[in-house]
């Protein structure tokens, strides 16, 4: 899964790990799984909401609109090596439907 993360290396790990597991180690049902991310959702930065409200009018727009995006992103491609752009896309559009 690929989502708009700013922060430490530490409180990444933090949000990937909880949104998989209970503390108690067992996993999460769908239900549990689908309300954390939905929370994780809403707490975007001012820069993450902008950066999503230009990755949707993106994705229906032209290829230039799609290359100034990318140059937005570059920085997700320095941090997480296996960064996929078609999954992060779609990733963003799932977010954005759940607000």
């Amino acid at each position: 899964m690929r989502i708009i993360i700013d922060g430490k290396p530490e409180e990444i790990k933090k949000l990937f790990s909880s949104c998989n597991t209970k503390q108690s180690g067992r996993p999460l049902s769908s239900e549990e799984r689908k309300k954390i991310w939905k929370d994780a959702a809403k707490k975007l930065t001012k820069r993450q909401e902008k950066l999503i409200k230009k990755l949707l009018n993106a994705i229906s727009g032209s290829k230039e609109q799609l290359h100034q995006i990318a140059s937005d992103t570059s920085y997700l491609r320095e941090r997480f090596p296996s960064f996929d752009r078609k999954a992060y896309l779609e990733k963003v559009k799932r977010i954005t439907e759940d607000l």
